[in-house]
């Protein structure tokens, strides 16, 4: 079965050829004809490579992919990759790969080791191509591949040869995928199979894997996803205690249903595709709720409205014109911070579910987190929507909700984000959440405090406070008003508010670099109660509505 299916993907990607003379001059400028000969492969024609810029003048606009293939393979093993990235907008100067080892002409699939010279080759060219493109890379790999390209990043001394490759790479990737994967290893029922050598073989107590395995951190790139299937018939189950396709310190391990080795690289592209480009709904989210602000304030302080150095964020949406753009910008910010919050919801379900089993206690957390995250976005539309002097009670509910749901679902987000094992953001990340969050929490008091207690203002010869004035509009104390210092601070605290939530709301995007939903087919769903599986919903990056 796997001879034929390597036999069928052979037939069906010989169409690109070679790199671009572009980079090819390159290659020869930089590194010489002996490294350009060996990334381009002319010996297997037609398969053995492609990628580079048409000509010199080509703007590279996406991250450059390096595809790298697996055993016995060659680089024409992406074909369909190449196209379907094409025609979505990615250009020849973005997609590369090269083939090592032989492509199957001298050693067989149960014979193929990972010598160092393969690492080499793959280490040189992410190298060239980082370069060549003035970019960091993507890295799409595959079968034996993704167990060759971590290594190639890794660095450190082959096991093989002891020969010293270099320091991590880690610096050149963004995105790691691997699908497929030998990643923790291959389940090597045959141990006089070669490709299951204890030195540089698959299997998962060889020293090759032991190495890339070792590191308790992701050095593949700044994210990594592993896509696997459970009905892989060439990698196997169990290795050393592991899923073997599991990749090590994954922000994701997505389980694709059904698929035998081949089909987890040719029937996943479009999965492969959303993995390397980024989920906007934080981003968006942020955005329109920095526009609403800002654009509300501009509009109102040029027509008079509201005072330059003395206005809450609400005093943008309480007049027209300004409070039309106001509304529509803030209720498209909720929209978008309620898709965030549905989208990361489902991805901790899955990455809980992965790393901890189905009945991992951090799942009490993450449901709360949900409700308190709605609840924010419920509270920002509804001040988006009932201007303050119109239906002060209802504006106040909103404004009260949006800022405690909000700081509540961040400070949930905080402690899981510390808690959590393997961790899914950096730790320098998670820290600046946190002073972030303390700020937005120091602000939400004082603004309250402000709003109700007064501390600023001072108080009568009898000990209370003045009476709040009645207002019908947008407030515009003078500076000798007895109000002007606390509402000048309240003014502060609610800004710091606003802008702090945001800037926490755009670092999600780190964690929905991707996102989807899968609805499971009958078959797949009959699929899992064979295997007696749990369904996961599997988080990688589009969301169909």
């Amino acid at each position: 079965m796997l001879t034929i299916s390597i036999t069928i993907l052979f037939l069906i990607t010989t169409t690109q050829a070679y790199f671009t003379a572009d980079f090819r001059e390159f290659l020869l400028q930089t590194y010489g004809v002996t490294i350009e000969g060996q990334l381009e492969r002319l010996d297997l024609y037609a398969i053995g490579s492609f990628g580079g810029k048409l000509g010199p003048n080509d703007v590279i606009k996406n991250r450059p992919i390096v595809f790298v293939h697996g055993s016995t393979l060659t680089a024409s093993m992406y074909e369909q990759q190449r196209r379907y990235f094409m025609q979505r907008g990615y250009n020849p100067g973005e997609l590369y790969a090269t083939t090592f080892g032989d492509a199957a002409t001298k050693k067989s699939l149960v014979q193929k080791v990972m010598d160092c010279e393969d690492v080499k080759q793959i280490r040189q060219f992410i190298g060239a191509v980082s370069l060549y493109t003035n970019s960091t890379v993507d890295i799409m790999a595959y079968s034996m591949g993704t167990a060759i390209s971590r290594k190639a990043i890794l660095g450190g001394s082959c096991v093989d040869t002891n020969e010293y490759l270099g320091p991590p790479l880690t610096y050149l990737v963004h995105t790691f995928v691997a699908a497929g994967g030998v990643a923790y290893g291959l389940d090597c029922q045959y141990r006089t199979w070669e490709a299951c050598s204890e030195l540089n073989g698959m299997s998962c107590t060889s020293k090759f894997m032991q190495d890339v395995n070792a590191p308790d951190f992701r050095y593949e790139g700044k994210v990594s996803y592993g896509i696997y299937s459970r009905s892989d018939p060439v990698i196997g189950d169990t290795c050393c205690g592991h899923f073997c396709a599991e990749l090590k310190n994954a922000n994701q391990n997505i389980e694709r249903y059904g698929l035998e080795h081949l089909g987890i690289v040719t029937q996943t592209i479009p999965l492969q595709y959303d993995l390397f480009t980024d989920t906007p709904f934080p981003i968006l989210s942020a955005l329109l709720g920095f526009l609403a602000f800002f654009g509300g304030y501009l509009i109102g302080v040029l027509n008079d409205h509201e005072e330059a150095w003395f206005s809450f964020i609400s005093d943008g949406g309480t007049t027209v014109p300004e409070s039309c753009i106001f509304g529509i910008l803030l209720t498209y910010s909720a929209f978008f911070w309620w898709l965030t919050c549905f989208a990361r919801h489902y991805q901790l379900l899955q990455y809980v579910h992965f790393h901890h089993g189905p009945d991992a206690n951090f799942r009490k957390i993450i449901w709360p987190m949900l409700i308190t995250g709605l609840s924010s976005g419920l509270g920002t539309a509804t001040v988006a929507n009932f201007q303050e002097t119109r239906v002060p009670l209802v504006h106040s509910i909103g404004a009260l909700l949006s800022f405690l749901a909000g700081m509540t679902y961040i400070w949930f987000y905080v402690v899981v984000s510390f808690a959590m094992k393997p961790r899914y953001a950096p730790r320098g990340l998670t820290i600046l959440r946190m002073v972030v969050a303390f700020v937005v929490t120091v602000a939400l008091v004082l603004h309250q405090l402000c709003l109700k207690v007064r501390p600023f203002v001072k108080n009568l010869e009898d000990g209370s406070k003045p009476l709040v004035e009645e207002t019908t509009g947008i407030i515009r104390y003078k500076p000798d008003h007895y109000e002007y210092l606390n509402h000048l601070v309240a003014c502060v605290a609610e800004w710091t508010l606003g802008i702090g939530f945001f800037i926490i709301i755009s670092s999600l995007s780190y964690e929905l670099g991707t996102f989807e939903i899968n609805t499971m087919t009958k078959d797949e769903q009959q699929h899992v109660i064979e295997e007696s599986q749990k369904p996961v919903l599997i988080s990688s990056k589009s969301i169909k509505v």
